[in-house]
């Protein structure tokens, strides 16, 4: 048991099982790593069974915090995590993050206002985008219920689906806000990378938004333009 439930956190924390997939324990699907699963069981039960204790466990560790950009010698690597996993974020985290990025917050019926999706108890009835990227219903008492597979309608909703669209374009947006307040160009970019990745644009970035805002008739669509390049990034949609 204890085994079962430290490869489903560990799964669920770093991307990939020990065992996996996770709910697949038979002799001829072994551990990669049985020494490790047995470290990580023995200390769920040392913390009484306490998944956070066990969650902290694995996020302290060198393999949490490995860079997922692969080397020569971990190049063909996607078993003994000698790198971190690349996932894309899930349904609620991505909806969290465009709102912060936006600073529009998404309005959930009688929810309160700056309700985040990941707190959400039920999933809210008929929202598009959350159902496209995978939103389980929670119908099933099982993480397997959520749906990981990209498809074209997501490209769609973050190419030009109304929930993007709309955020990035709102008059209380941070764009609109950080233009009132100000703010040059370069300030507006810093900002938006900021928020979005959580670091400053490097030279070559800044140089081709700062040159698309210049050259546009209309400053205001030029930087809704930039945030929706980043938002569209690679970078902002996986874990990395």
């Amino acid at each position: 048991f204890a085994k079962s439930i430290a490869n489903r956190v560990w799964g669920h924390v770093v991307g990939q099982g020990i065992v996996d997939p996770v709910d697949d324990f038979r002799d001829s699907n072994p551990p990669s790593n049985p020494e490790l699963l047995s470290y990580l069981a023995d200390e769920l039960i040392r913390g009484g069974y306490s998944t956070k204790h066990l969650i902290r466990t694995i996020m302290n560790s060198r393999v949490y915090q490995l860079a997922s950009q692969r080397k020569p010698l971990n190049a063909d690597d996607d078993t003994y995590f000698s790198h971190a996993t690349t996932r894309m974020l899930t349904a609620e985290q991505l909806l969290d993050a465009i709102c912060t990025v936006t600073g529009q917050p998404e309005d959930y019926q009688g929810m309160p206002a700056g309700t985040l999706a990941i707190d959400l108890v039920d999933p809210p009835e008929g929202h598009k985008f959350l159902q496209v990227f995978g939103q389980p219903q929670r119908e099933l008492p099982c993480e397997c219920e959520r749906s990981t597979d990209s498809n074209l309608s997501q490209a769609l909703q973050l190419i030009n689906g109304p929930t993007v669209h709309n955020k990035l374009r709102s008059d209380a947006g941070a764009v609109h806000r950080w233009i009132a307040e100000g703010k040059s160009d370069a300030e507006i970019v810093r900002l938006l990378y900021l928020s979005a990745l959580s670091r400053e644009p490097i030279a070559a970035e800044l140089e081709t938004a700062a040159r698309h805002i210049s050259t546009s008739d209309d400053r205001t669509r030029a930087i809704e333009d930039v945030a929706w390049a980043v938002i569209n990034s690679k970078e902002f949609l996986f874990q990395h």
